[in-house]
This record gives structure tokens, sequence and C-alpha cells, in this order.
């Protein structure tokens, strides 16, 4: 019986990482994208409507505008009208992966850079001024060479490259903290679902469901009691979905551990603990596997002393 409340726990909290990754974290991510698209559209209208209608102009709009398009995806009326009742009231679960994200605002980023392709021969160093000035508060450095490239630029198709590569170098600098922070979100919540699969594993096999169910409680206040007491500092979205499966399976081990530690043979602990893992319902190993859930420091801490110490005994021997 306590190994299927464990699983049905695991279970539980992977629909809640589900529910996270899609609607709390990617959701929100994607909607502003689908705004960022359109507002490139109607900046793309805008341009184009001052530009000459020369027939390199034409292409370049009619290309960037189908490309926006095909980045926004399928319209609400669309939509509806392909998938079913199900499908669209769990929309909002499926249409934004975080693995598509970052590739999603790279191509609209890679757009609006194409800009410069409809911005009339007149405005080209006002508009090259605006996307030197952004990429200035960047990198100073590399601000300066671009201007006065684009200054000594002799044709208006040398402007054009001068200021699409400034333009590039803008979203490389803005982007780059965006792109580490998706990649730290897949991973914690790779790690999480393997760390669930562990979890249960130890459930049925050794018959600690209690001690990681205090351990996960522990990783869940861990984060929580930094946000409310730290508010400067608040955990990422990952470190939050990880915490609670880092902290159960880390219980398990750091119970495990002074058990060791407590055992007659090696005595670093005395013997106050020697019962915690035989005994894991006890007071005293609930508040032991709350405490390592709560803190994978003391976890570390103690095993590098631990085998510190033991090394030392083995030497001694």
């Amino acid at each position: 019986m306590n190994a299927l409340v464990i699983v049905l726990v695991c279970l539980g909290y992977l629909v809640i990482i589900m529910i996270t990754n899609r609607g709390l974290i990617a959701g929100p991510r994607k909607r502003l994208l689908l705004t960022q698209v359109d507002l490139a559209r109607e900046r793309a209208t805008m341009i184009g409507a001052r530009s000459s209608r020369d027939e390199a102009m034409e292409i370049a709009r009619a290309t960037i505008e189908a490309a926006l398009d095909k980045l926004s995806g399928p319209t609400p009326a669309q939509r509806r009208s392909t998938v079913g009742w199900m499908r669209r009231r769990l929309a909002w679960l499926f249409d934004a992966p975080l693995t598509q994200l970052a590739a999603d605002l790279q191509h609209l980023n890679a757009l609006n850079r194409r800009f410069v392709q409809l911005v009339p021969e007149p405005d080209l160093m006002t508009y090259g001024a605006q996307i030197i000035a952004r990429l200035q508060a960047l990198d100073d450095k590399e601000a300066g060479r671009l201007g006065r490239q684009l200054h000594d630029a002799p044709t208006p198709n040398s402007k054009r490259i001068v200021i699409e590569r400034a333009h590039e170098l803008v979203h490389e600098r803005e982007d780059a903290g965006l792109v580490t922070e998706f990649d730290h979100q897949r991973v914690s919540l790779w790690l999480a679902l393997v760390g669930l699969d562990g979890v249960i594993a130890i459930g049925i096999v050794l018959g600690h469901e209690v001690t990681m169910l205090l351990g996960a409680l522990g990783g869940f206040l861990a984060p929580t009691v930094s946000s409310l007491t730290n508010r400067n500092t608040p955990s990422s979205w990952g470190v939050r979905v990880l915490s609670p499966v880092g902290g159960a399976l880390t219980a398990v081990g750091g119970l495990l551990l002074v058990a060791l530690l407590s055992d007659a043979r090696v005595n670093l602990l005395g013997s106050i603990f020697r019962d915690v893992w035989d005994k894991p319902t006890t007071p005293i190993a609930l508040a032991v596997a709350l405490l390592f859930g709560f803190s994978g420091r003391l976890f570390s801490s103690m095993a590098i002393r631990a085998s510190s110490q033991l090394g030392a005994k083995s030497d001694d021997g």
C-alpha cells in the first residue's frame, strides 16, 4: 500500500511538472513571443508603406511577412476548425514547448534584422543610429567600431550590411541570458523526471516512503523559505521544480549516512541516531529526513566529513 502511495504521489507531481513547464514557464513566454510577432508584422507594414515601391523591396516585405505568418502559427479560427474540443481545452499545455521557444525567438530576431532591407535610403543613417545606440549600451567597443564603418560605408547596400551586423550583435547580447535560462530549465526538468523514477524505485525496494515524503516536504520548503526571507534573490523555476525531488532522494541518502556514522563499529555520531534507518517513522528519523530534504548542503558537508574521518580510521587500522 505504501508503495502505491509513493507511485501516486510521483505521478501527481509529474502532472504538476507538466503544468508548470507548459502553463507557467513556457505558456507566458509563448504569448509574449506571439505579441512580438504581431508587433513586428505591424512594423513591417509601416516601414514598407514609407519605402519606395521597387521590386526588391516588395519582395523583401512579402518574404518577411510570410515568415512572420509562419512563425505565429494558425489563427484561433483556424485552430478551432482543425482540432477537437479536448485539444482546444488543452492547447495551452501542448502549444508551447520550451525546446521550441529559443529557436522561435532567434527566428523572430533574424526577421527583425531583415527590416533594414525595407528602410528607404534617406532614412538609413537614422535607422542605423538607433541600432548602434542599443549596441552601445551592451558593448561600447563594438558599437564604436560599427558606428565608424556605418559612417564610412560608400553605398546604401553596404550601410545595410553594417546595420544588420550591429543588430545581430544586439540580439546576441540581449538573448544570451534567456537562452541559458531555457537550457537550465530543460536540464532541471530532465533531472526531476529521472529523479521521480529513482524515488519510485527506492520507495518500492527499500520501503522508505515516509522518509522520502518528509524529504520532499523539506525540498519544497527550502526555496519557499528562501523566497520569503530573501526577496532579492528569488529561486528560478528550475530550482523550484527540482527541489522536492532532490529533497526526497537526499533524505534517504542522509538517513543512510547518519545510520552509518552511528553504527557501533564507526561510532562518530553516538547511539542516538542508531535506529533511524530501521525505524524511519520515529520522530527523530522524520526530523532527520526533513532536515536533509531542506538542506542539501547539510548532506554534502556531512558526507565529506564522514569520508575524511572514515579514511583516517582506515589508515589508522
